[in-house]
């Protein structure tokens, strides 16, 4: 399918022990639709980076790989949606960034934060410094667009499961089987689909108003 000329590109950024490659069922399904996507593999991925390091990654790969005037949807899967929510508070202007989703991220942490000493894990801890210090920051997101936050009530990587809902975004609950099963899910990727669409037609009717 032809790309249009400044149509928005994806980029997708992982969890823990993952590489970009975990995203290829979605991959697939959104260059399907004429998209660019992006899926970097970030390094180190294995809990030995702040979160806040692997962030400025981002930064280098959407400065490297980005045009500025192309508007950008982020979707961050499990410790990927606590980087990208790192990364848009920083951002000066948010204006170019169209939509952000994530799956199965522990916004509130998760119990399995307890079980490495790592400093990217522990950073996923309950009332850790980096998760309070994202909740002081949330309202520049809040102010720029309302979040997805999509998760399963069958995770067992995300504990308490509801550690996913974050208190800015649209909540959605999916049945889906497992934690590394919901980048997979058809479900998933429609909703998340929907909501690209849903940003696109939102800012050129903005843009007409």
């Amino acid at each position: 399918m032809k790309v249009m000329e400044n149509k928005p590109q994806i980029l997708l950024i992982h969890g823990i022990f993952n590489t970009g490659r975990c995203f290829n069922t979605m991959r697939r399904h959104f260059e399907q639709q004429g998209y660019v996507v992006h899926s970097p593999s970030l390094k180190p991925s294995w809990g030995f980076a702040e979160l806040k390091n692997l962030s400025e990654l981002v930064d280098v790969y959407i400065d490297q790989n980005i045009p500025t005037d192309v508007p950008i949807h982020i979707i961050g899967y499990s410790m990927g949606g606590l980087v990208l929510r790192y990364h848009l508070q920083q951002q000066k202007c948010m204006n170019r960034y169209l939509s952000f989703t994530t799956v199965s991220s522990p916004h509130n942490g998760t119990h399995n934060a307890w079980l490495l000493p790592l400093d990217g894990v522990k950073d996923m801890r309950q009332q850790s410094k980096f998760i309070e210090s994202l909740e002081e920051k949330d309202h520049r997101i809040a102010e720029h667009c309302k979040p997805l936050s999509l998760w399963t009530p069958f995770d067992l990587i995300i504990l308490p499961q509801n550690s996913s809902e974050w208190s800015i975004a649209q909540n959605e609950k999916f049945i889906v089987s497992m934690h590394p099963a919901m980048i997979r899910s058809s479900k998933v990727i429609r909703r998340i689909m929907d909501h690209l669409k849903e940003s696109e037609f939102n800012r050129i009717d903005n843009k007409v108003a």
